[in-house]
């Protein structure tokens, strides 16, 4: 049996493979165990992780980080929020 292990973090997302006994990380495209928790929306598609961060320098609205602190949260939280409350 094979299980997947994810851990969202507030800030990167760590994710391992358990099969027959033995646990090991899942590593990123570059090698990192971790993947930066943030997704852009680019004119070509969809950038995630590191290269997300590095499009939301010049592109902050088409950049969405921090999702985890608003999950089960809902529109009025959001609205309170924006209001300072």
């Amino acid at each position: 049996m094979s299980v997947i292990a994810i851990d969202f973090g507030t800030s990167g997302v760590r994710a391992a493979l358990a099969r027959n006994g033995t646990a090991r990380p899942i590593e990123a495209p570059d090698g990192s165990g971790e993947v930066a928790a943030v997704v852009s929306f680019t004119g070509g598609g969809i950038a995630l992780g590191h290269s997300a961060l590095a499009f939301g320098i010049t592109a902050p609205t088409a950049t969405v980080r921090g999702v985890k602190s608003w999950l089960g949260a809902g529109l009025s939280d959001a609205a309170a929020r924006r209001a300072g409350r």
